[in-house]
């Protein structure tokens, strides 16, 4: 079943059936901002790569402590069900809209196949 049902998209029943890539990017905890860090195994997650997305923040509508250069980025492989939603806009950062189509595996400790890039790596792969 394709198409839009209750704002939620959908595709192929939401089964994938051939393995999707996924990334994420996200940033270390900061006491000065209040801020907790991101989870590397989260529940949100996009089918873009940070490295090469432009305007990777304003797309997925990150917060304003995750907008910056990250400090990890991590790509994985996901054979489970899984849900395709628009990225909703940021709650602290008025620029970042959203839109992008984000992805919701159902369950993220089943992510396949981790690869973790840290700051330093990522300013290596630029």
């Amino acid at each position: 079943m394709n198409g839009v049902v209750d704002g939620v998209v959908k595709y192929g029943n939401e089964v994938s059936n051939e393995g999707v890539t996924i990334f994420r990017q996200g940033t270390f905890s900061d006491e000065t901002y209040n801020w907790g860090g991101n989870y590397i195994k989260g529940k949100q997650w996009a089918a873009d790569n940070p490295l090469i997305t432009k305007d990777y923040a304003r797309k997925y509508g990150l917060p304003y402590e995750n907008t910056g250069k990250p400090d990890w980025i991590v790509k994985g492989n996901i054979d489970m069900n899984y849900q395709m939603r628009p990225a909703p806009a940021s709650h602290n950062n008025p620029t970042n809209k959203g839109g992008g189509i984000k992805i919701i595996p159902d369950n993220p400790n089943k992510i396949e196949d981790i690869y973790i890039a840290i700051n330093k790596l990522i300013e290596n792969l630029e």
